[in-house]
């Protein structure tokens, strides 16, 4: 069974962030790939299972502004 994960809408719409909690981070996905299984980008964790089963995203909406800073956004990007 693959694993259904919440993925965020970046702020362009570009990209799907997915908080991992193998890795516990956000990994980052382009939203025109984001309905089928999605191979995981756990590079820091390969004992993750994701990396072996990957996993489907399901919409969670825009990202409020906690989860685009985790996931590497800074304020200077946001407000452009």
């Amino acid at each position: 069974m693959i694993p259904i994960l919440s993925g965020y809408s970046s702020p362009d719409g570009k990209y799907h962030l997915v908080w991992c909690q193998y890795c516990t981070k956000y990994h980052r996905h382009h939203a025109r790939r984001s309905s089928g299984p999605l191979q995981a980008h756990c590079v820091d964790n390969r004992r993750s299972p994701y990396v072996i089963s990957g996993y489907r995203l399901i919409d969670a909406g825009p990202a409020p502004l906690q989860v685009l800073l985790d996931a590497g956004y800074t304020t200077g990007s946001l407000a452009a």
